[in-house]
């Protein structure tokens, strides 16, 4: 037989034999960030309750190899092929964003960044809560994703207050890279969604997606930004169109909205937007071509 240690003596562990527990012979961990770094392309990684909370921070590195020498960040998720998953204390998958147990919050912060930062390709988060964290760096982003299909689902991402996004989503290897992603079924509170530089330049909307989540209280801003060109020196690339179906919005400044030039524009992109989610209120003005104003 095989000897299991649950719940475990550290809280997080590479899950070999996909069963959620950690058994003899599996890695454990104190942080899922010591995860990441022990862990090979592919694996996954289980986040149990533990204390409820994990501070997670480096002081500098490499965002794309993980080395030595680099902005400060929190949890750094750099290595293709990850899945970071969140159970309960009995090693339950948390499949609803409102189960959620386990809080990331950052320890370090660089300002161009976010609290979380995803480089690698591939990578599923499911079944966490991402809280922005208190720090003396200014906030700009909660959680910043620049990996090839990226997958957050059935988690929160809690600004606790305005002025940062919650999720964003850019390619900053120059583009082309980025062009597939899935945001499904969270809550985003105080924080937007983002979607910028260079994303969904090839490809179909189909592989972009932003579905079944919950935003709101995001009173600074749009619950959703699709930002193409814009000329402040970071949003320099086109986007394209992304599938944005089933979401519901409250207390937002704006719902969806468009910022720069070279967005995508496609026939009944707004109307579409309009009909396929719900909003607590929502007006939709376009010119003669089609496009929100």
């Amino acid at each position: 037989s095989v000897s299991v240690v649950n719940p475990p003596a550290d809280p997080v562990f590479i899950d070999l034999d996909a069963d959620n527990v950690l058994d003899i012979g599996e890695q454990h961990f104190t942080t899922i960030q010591a995860a990441v770094d022990a862990a090979i392309e592919n694996d996954t990684i289980v986040v149990t309750p533990g204390t409820g909370t994990y501070n997670e921070g480096n002081l500098s590195r490499d965002i794309y190899t993980g080395v030595s020498g680099g902005p400060a960040s929190g949890l750094l998720v750099y290595k293709n092929g990850l899945t970071i998953q969140g159970v309960d204390a009995s090693g339950n998958l948390i499949t609803n964003r409102a189960n959620v147990v386990a809080t990331v919050i950052a320890t370090q912060r660089d300002v161009s960044l976010g609290d979380t930062v995803i480089t690698g390709d591939n990578v599923t988060i499911s079944g966490l809560r991402f809280q922005l964290a208190d720090l003396p760096v200014t906030c700009n982003k909660n959680v910043f994703a620049t990996g090839e299909n990226f997958t957050l689902k059935n988690s929160v991402v809690d600004n606790l207050t305005t002025g940062c996004s919650g999720l964003y989503l850019s390619d900053e290897r120059g583009g082309m890279h980025v062009n597939n992603f899935t945001i499904q079924d969270n809550q985003f509170l105080y924080g937007e969604i983002t979607i910028t530089n260079g994303v969904g330049q090839t490809g179909p909307a189909s592989g972009r997606k932003i579905t079944g989540n919950l935003i709101e209280q995001i009173t600074d801003w749009g619950g959703i930004s699709l930002s193409g060109i814009t000329g402040n020196g970071w949003m320099v690339q086109p986007i394209g169109d992304v599938t944005i179906t089933s979401n519901t919005f409250t207390n937002n400044a704006y719902q969806i909205i468009a910022r720069g030039s070279d967005y995508a524009n496609p026939a009944g992109y707004w109307t579409g937007f309009l009909a396929n989610n719900t909003f607590d209120k929502a007006v939709l003005t376009l010119t003669p071509e089609n496009d929100a104003r």
